[in-house]
Formats: structure tokens, C-alpha cells, sequence
């Protein structure tokens, strides 16, 4: 189990707020990738593909609620991860460019 970044934690405090938004921080602290090594530019970069899941209208008539919208990105993770980075648009090389233009900043890398 990887901690999310403060900055996911406060991205995600922002789009959820309350009560909801704590249970969804701790239900990410508490969720592992497969494969994934926690703490890695992977795994904050799955969690920034949930928290854009968030800020975006999604592609049904009947936009779900924040809630639903974060448990369904994170099963999505949990299952595939790779196809949460698809549906994100955050698959590719050019994915800190996608989290610029979406308001969102990617994680820093260590030199």
C-alpha cells in the first residue's frame, strides 16, 4: 500500500469533500496495484488517473455522483490498471503534458 501524495490527497479532498472525500483518501491508502511498488511515480501517477476521473465529465447522459465516479476509477485500477491509464488519457509518453492541460500536475521524478 502506497500513501497518496499530499497533493492527490488535497485533489482529492477538493472534489469530494466532507466525510466522503476522508473515506476515499483512506480507501486509496489502502488499496494496492498489482505490480505496482508503492511510493513509485507509477503508482502516483495511477492515483492523479483517478483523481482526473474526477474533475471530468464522463461519457453517459447521466453524470454519476464524485463518489461513484472515484469507486469506479479505483476497481479499474484495482483490476487493470493499465486500462484506467487508457480511459485517463494518461497511457502514453505524453502524460504529464495530458495532467498540465487538465489543471493537474504530474509527480515529481527523482533525478
Amino acid at each position: 500500500m502506497g500513501k497518496p501524495s499530499e497533493y492527490v490527497r488535497s485533489q482529492l479532498a477538493a472534489a469530494i469533500p466532507g466525510v466522503a472525500g476522508q473515506a476515499a483518501i483512506r480507501l486509496l491508502e489502502e488499496t494496492t496495484f498489482p505490480m505496482i511498488e508503492a511510493g513509485s511515480v507509477l503508482e502516483e501517477r495511477i492515483h492523479l488517473a483517478i483523481v482526473k476521473a474526477l474533475l471530468e465529465p464522463w461519457p453517459r447522459e447521466a453524470q454519476p455522483s464524485p463518489e461513484d465516479k472515484f469507486i469506479e476509477s479505483l476497481e479499474l485500477g484495482k483490476t487493470d490498471w493499465r486500462d484506467l491509464l487508457v480511459s485517463a488519457g494518461l497511457a502514453n509518453d505524453d502524460w504529464p503534458a495530458v495532467l498540465w492541460s487538465s489543471g493537474l500536475r504530474p509527480p515529481r521524478t527523482k533525478p
